[in-house]
């Protein structure tokens, strides 16, 4: 597309030079980068963002609160202001995120909040695993699924997960030792059998008990069965992972104990205390994630008076105050919180980050030396850039459409179709039906289900659709007189998935319906540029008439090639008077033409590709210029003489006459039917025939005769059979394989072959393996005003006339 606009002269660098500014920028940013200051804002830290489940989808800003979202839209604002001033062309989203980070004044996730999401992970999945355990006793027994090699490697997987790594010292170096592939395979063969002393002795072996957080509490000798014993581990697992969660959520029970105090100071009056209340806690939470002794002391001063005999000048973190809290507070001394130290040596080892500060980024690497990548949306500012200026040449104005904050939407796709005046294929227009899905529709009534369905399909209301992504389709329903909250949230549930579906299919729309515009402007550009083949008319067409522009019927032509090898220099300078440069070359050798419709080039590319045309081409090369085009039509019919069955008359017996490529191979088959009756005669003793005798001798690893065999057969003078079928007319042998390269490349590879046996056998050759057999001794049989049919048919005459005569020939020897 920038490509297209910079040949129209709507953009004024070309896509490469385009490429090689941007490279030049972002290198002399790099170069810069270590003397550049980061904008001055306080540190915001960085959230840990959770992987998306099925069929759930992040809020706006997700994870940041409002707030921590707002801030840092206004970071990336102030610095795309500061690129757009000294690297202009360079932006936000193009930069590596530490590099982003850095410059914004974010800071790394803290170990503790790292901590917790992998915790609350580990906690859902065990939450899970039980809930399909109560799912599957409900089940008949024939119905449950799930296997005993399956819990096996559950439990084993886990157990060896959860085991602590065991140090030892060796050479002076501390090493972590874990389980094998081997020790770890006969655990889960163990468990698959449900050994009792056989598993607690390799749990022993291998110290699993002593280093497993839980695995001793779950015992083995009171379990029935292996799925008795997972349900307890699972129990285990759960009660384990809420505690560890407690231990080190230090935040949670100081924001609900204040929470206590706060609704106790401010008064009685509910509506507004609670506003208070909230106001007061989210002023508390931000001093305290920021650490603002100064504000934390106005807190303990005014509203929590029970805290102020804490000394915020032993505090070195926010973390340091929850610990002297948890001290204060009689609620909290039975109970264990984990300081940084004492979580990373206890459950470090079930984590994959290591510790760091709650620092802003640091640049610790050479980033001049970092690949830079393109970014996809390189070309999208200048694109739009372009197709402004386009616009503003036709006496046209682009505006864009704006947000709910009253942004621009500046997208290519909004540019093109306004350029194009929303021109498009019909079928994009058509109204898209969009259908629930059956279990959806139970929670809904008929009513409801109509009305959302058609609110959907309609033309008018897709045009809100497209800009509008937080639509509700709640809001389109009828509440029902009797409220329902469970069935309320159910069909919210339903109508997010049916919203998220609905959209997300429309934006596949989209973009096939734009690639569908630019690939409709480079077509254009195409034609009007071609110096040669078919040039299209696009003038008095636009992308909505492309049925009717494609049903055009137009004359077309396509090149015919033919792979010549590098030792063919005769045929290669007969046809191109150039020589080989490689092992095989494409040679063109003209060109089919038909008027076609334009959507039917496709068949005609096809048709060009058939092996049978070059060969078939080339007997035109003395009667017709080089390249000349011929009918698709016409050598549609020649080719029909070597695919179909021709008649040429039926007897008075009602027998039917045939002469086309299977009367000639049919011809080929009586020749050695014959030679096998004559000289193959008994059967039983076959190989000590004449003809047996030659067979082994020339084919002594092949289990049939082929029919190469049974031609140079005839050439042994002692049965006394004229195999000269008179091919060389007016010239003799090697004048005749001076001027027939395929021929002479025959003979060549067989030279016990005389000239005669080899074109018998290129013959019948190129018939059975579709293709047209070439020679100059047919190529002399032709007549000037041949058409390719007649060429063909002068071809089976031919071939015919020769298996005649040899026939003949062997014939006249059994008389």
């Amino acid at each position: 597309m920038y490509q297209y606009l910079y040949k129209k002269g709507h953009i004024s660098t070309s896509a490469e030079a385009f490429i090689s500014d941007y490279i030049t920028l972002y290198k002399n940013f790099l170069t810069n980068l270590p003397m550049l200051t980061p904008l001055n804002f306080e540190p915001l830290r960085k959230k840990y963002i959770k992987k998306k489940e099925e069929n759930m989808s992040h809020p706006p800003g997700y994870p940041y609160s409002k707030e921590e979202f707002k801030d840092l839209k206004e970071r990336h604002e102030k610095l795309q202001k500061f690129l757009d001033t000294d690297y202009k062309g360079l932006k936000v989203w193009h930069l590596p995120d530490d590099i982003k980070e850095y410059l914004i004044q974010v800071s790394t996730p803290s170990y503790r909040q790292l901590a917790l999401i992998k915790i609350d992970e580990i906690k859902a999945q065990t939450k899970q695993l039980i809930k399909d355990c109560k799912a599957l006793e409900k089940k008949k027994p024939e119905e449950r699924t799930l296997r005993a090699g399956h819990i096996a490697q559950i439990l084993a997987r886990d157990m060896v997960y959860l085991r602590k790594h065991h140090q030892h010292i060796k050479d002076g170096k501390v090493h972590h030792s874990k389980l094998n592939d081997e020790e770890y395979n006969r655990l889960q063969n163990l468990l698959a059998y449900f050994q009792k002393d056989d598993i607690q002795a390799h749990l022993d072996q291998y110290r699993l008990l002593e280093l497993h957080p839980f695995l001793k509490d779950v015992k083995l000798e009171n379990s029935k069965n292996l799925y008795e014993y997972y349900k307890k581990y699972l129990e285990k697992r759960k009660e384990y992972f809420i505690g560890v969660y407690d231990s080190i959520d230090l935040f949670a029970p100081i924001f609900k104990k204040a929470e206590q105090y706060l609704k106790k100071f401010h008064g009685v009056n509910k509506d507004e205390k609670d506003k208070k209340v909230k106001k007061s806690l989210l002023e508390l939470k931000k001093a305290l994630f920021n650490f603002d002794r100064q504000v934390i002391k106005i807190f303990l001063k005014n509203y929590i008076t029970d805290w102020k005999g804490i000394n915020l000048g032993n505090c070195k973190n926010a973390e340091d105050f929850c610990f002297h809290v948890f001290s204060i507070e009689k609620e909290f001394k039975d109970k264990t919180f984990f300081n940084i130290d004492e979580l990373q040596n206890k459950l470090g080892y079930l984590f994959d980050f290591k510790y760091q500060e709650n620092q802003p980024e640091k640049l610790d690497k050479n980033y001049a030396q970092i690949p830079i990548a393109l970014p996809s949306s390189l070309f999208k500012d200048a694109i739009i850039e372009g197709i402004e200026k386009a616009m503003q040449k036709e006496g046209k104005k682009l505006t864009f459409g704006k947000d709910e904050e009253g942004n621009e939407k500046r997208t290519v796709v909004y540019a093109l179709r306004e350029w194009l005046e929303n021109d498009t294929q019909v079928f994009y227009t058509h109204n898209r039906h969009y259908k629930m899905p059956e279990k959806s529709k139970e929670i809904f009534s008929k009513e409801q289900i109509k009305r959302i369905e058609c609110q959907v399909i309609s033309l008018e209301n897709r045009k809100e659709l497209y800009h509008y992504k937080e639509l509700s389709l709640y809001e389109w329903i009828d509440k029902p007189e009797k409220y329902d909250k469970l069935k309320e949230i159910a069909q919210k549930d339903a109508l997010k998935k049916f919203r998220s579906y609905l959209l997300s299919t429309e934006k596949v729309l989209r973009l096939e319906q734009h690639k569908d515009r630019v690939l409709w402007l480079l077509a254009k550009d195409l034609s009007e540029n071609r110096t040669q083949g078919t040039n299209l008319d696009f003038k008095n067409f636009k992308l909505k008439d492309l049925e009717k522009f494609l049903d055009t019927p137009i004359k077309m032509e396509v090149k015919v090639n033919y792979i010549v090898d590098k030792e063919d220099i005769a045929v290669n300078n007969a046809i191109s008077g150039k020589p080989c440069t490689s092992e095989k070359q494409l040679i063109e050798v003209g060109a089919v033409s038909e008027t076609l419709k334009i959507k039917d080039y496709g068949d005609l590319r096809r048709f060009a590709k058939d092996r049978r045309l070059p060969n078939l081409f080339r007997y035109f090369y003395d009667v017709k210029s080089k390249g000349e085009a011929l009918s698709k039509t016409e050598l549609e019919k020649a080719i029909t003489l070597l695919e179909v069955r021709n008649l040429i008359q039926r007897n008075e017996d009602g027998s039917k006459i045939f002469k086309d490529k299977i009367t000639v191979l049919e011809k080929a088959m009586e020749l050695e039917q014959l030679l096998h009756e004559k000289y193959g005669q008994p059967d039983t003793d076959f190989e000590n025939t004449r003809l047996g005798k030659y067979w082994k001798q020339e084919q002594p690893k092949d289990s049939h005769i082929s029919h190469n065999t049974y031609i140079k057969f005839l050439q042994d003078k002692t049965l006394g059979i004229d195999l000269n079928i008179n091919p060389i007319v007016g010239m003799d042998g090697a004048q005749h394989l001076n001027n027939d390269k395929e021929l002479a490349k025959s003979k060549r590879t067989h030279p016990e072959q005389t000239l005669e046996a080899c074109l018998i056998i290129l013959l019948r050759n190129k018939l059975i393996h579709n293709e047209v057999p070439y020679t100059t001794f047919l190529q002399s049989k032709m007549q000037a005003d041949f058409t390719p049919e007649q060429v063909v048919r002068q071809i089976i005459d031919e071939s015919m006339r020769i298996y005649d005569q040899l026939i003949a020939e062997v014939k006249k020897q059994t008389a």
